[in-house]
C-alpha cells in the first residue's frame, strides 16, 4: 500500500500502512504526554527517593481528581527505574 502520508509525522508514516488491527492496539496503549504539573510530580517522586536510609523517611501523596494521570504519573516513574532488590535481610534469625 505504502503511500507517502505527508499529512502526518514522520514517526507516525509507518504506522499507516499496518493492518486495522495493529493500528487499533497501537492507538489503545497508554501513551505519555507531558505537562508542567506532571513533570513536577516526578521530579518531587525523584526528591523522596534520593534521600538517605532514615528512622522517619520522607513521603509524598499524589492527588488530583479522576482521570487526571495520578496512576500514569506513578507508572512512568516506575517504568523508568528497573526493580532493585533490597540487600537487607527481610526477617530477623
Amino acid at each position: 500500500m505504502s503511500r507517502s502520508y505527508l499529512h502526518l509525522q514522520p514517526s507516525a508514516r509507518a504506522w499507516a500502512d499496518e493492518d486495522a488491527a495493529a493500528r487499533i492496539r497501537r492507538i489503545r496503549t497508554d501513551r505519555w504526554i507531558a505537562y508542567a504539573r506532571a513533570e513536577a510530580a516526578l521530579a518531587a517522586i525523584e526528591d523522596v527517593l534520593s534521600f538517605p536510609k532514615r528512622t522517619r523517611m520522607p513521603n509524598l501523596l499524589l492527588v488530583g481528581p479522576t482521570n487526571n494521570g495520578k496512576t500514569m504519573i506513578v507508572e512512568k516513574f516506575r517504568r523508568a527505574r528497573p526493580l532493585r532488590r533490597s540487600t537487607r535481610p527481610t526477617a530477623l534469625p
